[in-house]
């Protein structure tokens, strides 16, 4: 069966806390500026057990604390004092430091101002790939509404029926979702129609930036943890198989645990996914920390 392939395919994404440090090191790989400074802070906390916010507020000049974490939460922006410190703390060359400011004005604007297009067109010719792309509402869509996914493979079975109502009964939705979903696929190419107009999967591949639409990829997860939180009461458990095992592991170990899972969950999907299937299931794994704080134990 044809497969869809997404930064967030239909088990996991691969999002900035996921990265490797040294991808997570360049401004490039980043849309938000305040996921890259969320991000190098942690990885020089975690390089250096010594490292504070009240040090690093030091180092850019600034009395406290207050500022830094009001930029880190959205609550503010940088302003040029600040701007220049960060610029001369993390050694932006010219460019990177005319995409970094693009990105503090990006964040500045409405989603609706014409002036977003402008500056993400100068982000653009600022990456030195020239890769980037802003994923559009259609896309948004798609990665962050769990029964889209759920809607394409359905159509991959045999007794498929292209009826509104029918697919809307099958997954416990309306018409009306399922009718603009179909629509929505089709237009992106992720759906196709023969010559005597039967719908059909197509192989297909839209690529989301990493943390452009990291908004979209968490109610994604959101609404797959809430599809195994109500199961839990409505599934006999004949039909569903939930595991949870708490364990303590090493910080350091964390990258290759992470790899594990995705190498565990590859060879899930190989082995179990049928090219001519009867029902269809949804596979979640998550691995989150338990501790509160800086873990220091």
């Amino acid at each position: 069966m044809p497969k869809l392939y997404v930064d967030v395919p239909i088990i996991y994404v691969n999002v900035p806390g996921l990265m490797e440090p040294n991808t997570l090191k360049s401004i490039y790989n980043y849309l938000d500026y305040r996921d890259f400074l969320q991000c190098r802070i942690k990885t020089l906390k975690e390089a250096n057990p010594h490292f504070t916010l009240g040090s690093f507020s030091k180092i850019l000049g600034l009395k406290d604390t207050s500022s830094i974490n009001k930029i880190i939460r959205g609550q503010r922006h940088p302003g040029p004092h600040i701007n220049r410190a960060l610029r001369g703390y993390f050694k932006f060359s010219n460019n990177e430091h005319r995409y970094f400011n693009d990105l503090i004005e990006l964040a500045r604007v409405s989603e609706n101002s014409p002036e977003r297009i402008r500056i993400l067109e100068r982000l653009q010719k600022s990456h030195p790939k020239r890769e980037f792309r802003e994923i559009g509402l259609e896309e948004f869509m798609c990665i962050s509404r769990w029964y889209y996914p759920a809607i394409r493979e359905l159509v991959g079975f045999k007794n498929f029926k292209e009826d509104t109502q029918w697919i809307a009964q099958k997954l416990g939705i309306n018409a009306i979702e399922v009718s603009e979903a179909l629509k929505t696929m089709l237009r992106l190419e992720l759906l196709v129609r023969d010559e005597t107009g039967k719908i059909l999967l197509k192989e297909a591949n839209f690529k989301a930036p990493n943390d452009v639409k990291s908004e979209a990829i968490k109610r994604y997860h959101e609404q797959c943890l809430e599809l195994a939180r109500k199961a839990i009461r409505t599934v006999d458990i004949e039909s569903r198989h939930y595991l949870s095992s708490t364990i303590g592991i090493r910080k350091k170990d964390l990258p290759e645990a992470k790899k594990k899972i995705e190498e565990l969950l590859d060879l899930f999907v190989d082995v179990f996914e049928d090219n001519d299937p009867d029902d269809l299931y949804q596979i979640n794994i998550q691995l989150l920390p338990l501790l509160k704080g800086d873990n220091d134990v």
